[in-house]
């Protein structure tokens, strides 16, 4: 860029206008109209600054700005072998299993009977009919609440240096670095919703078998129990009547 010529008044401003104009060559802007030139080019800066800013400030953070149910994964699981339209009926259980390591039980407060009631309604939606356990279903759905909570330890070697002990006087005597013991509790949490085929048990050897699976894991699985449910049946296309 060259400054202007005192003696005209023109300011002389070089650049290939290609971008621009289609053509390159150089442009004369009279003095008069340098301020404007200069204005209008730090307001289109400022706003392409302002605009990536905000475009900057509004993206989310991938770790900060997860809530509980980003973190939430689904898992299903099926016997390849089996002919989900082949069932008719379903029951369900009226409780949910709670498992947490070698303890068992079971639980039907407010959110487990919603959890339930959800997954009866999909089985439903799917063409099954629901049927009580004595009316000999075809097949059985169980869900479970599992918790598995996983002690150790770990050894961390003594910290060692990297010191002369001749510099310090002491040439002869050994090196002493303690060992240290660190315990950890690892505790995770999780629903098991699973298919169970009452209709072939003879056939398959007086054995109750697992058709198809779902897991349920990561945060917030407390809460919102027709999306979690929703979720897996989603991604089970195949398990339907009709």
């Amino acid at each position: 860029m060259s400054l202007a010529d005192k003696n005209t008044g023109i300011f002389r401003y070089n650049y290939d206008s290609r971008d621009i104009f289609g053509a390159g060559k150089s442009q004369y802007l009279p003095m008069s109209n340098l301020n404007l030139f200069k204005s209008l080019s730090c307001r289109i800066l400022l706003g392409i600054v302002m605009v990536g800013g905000a475009v900057g400030c509004g993206a989310p953070d991938p770790l900060r700005d997860l809530n509980a149910t980003d973190s939430q994964v689904f898992i299903t699981n099926r016997d390849r072998a089996a002919d989900f339209a082949g069932y008719a009926t379903f029951s369900i259980a009226d409780s949910v299993n709670v498992v947490e390591n070698d303890r068992r039980g079971y639980s039907a407060d407010n959110f487990d009977l919603a959890l339930i009631n959800t997954t009866a309604q999909a089985m439903t939606s799917r063409g099954y009919t629901r049927v009580t356990r004595d009316q000999k279903p075809d097949l059985g759905v169980n869900i479970t609440y599992v918790t598995q909570t996983q002690t150790g330890v770990t050894v961390n070697p003594g910290l060692g240096g990297f010191y002369d002990p001749f510099y310090w006087g002491y040439g002869g005597a050994g090196a002493f670095y303690p060992t240290y013991y660190s315990y950890y509790q690892v505790s995770e949490s999780y629903w098991y919703v699973e298919l169970l085929d009452l209709k072939n048990v003879a056939q398959n050897g007086n054995k109750i078998k697992t058709v198809w699976n779902a897991q349920i894991r990561g945060g917030g699985l407390d809460r919102n129990p027709d999306r979690i449910i929703n979720a897996v049946f989603a991604q089970s296309g195949y398990l339907r009547k009709q």
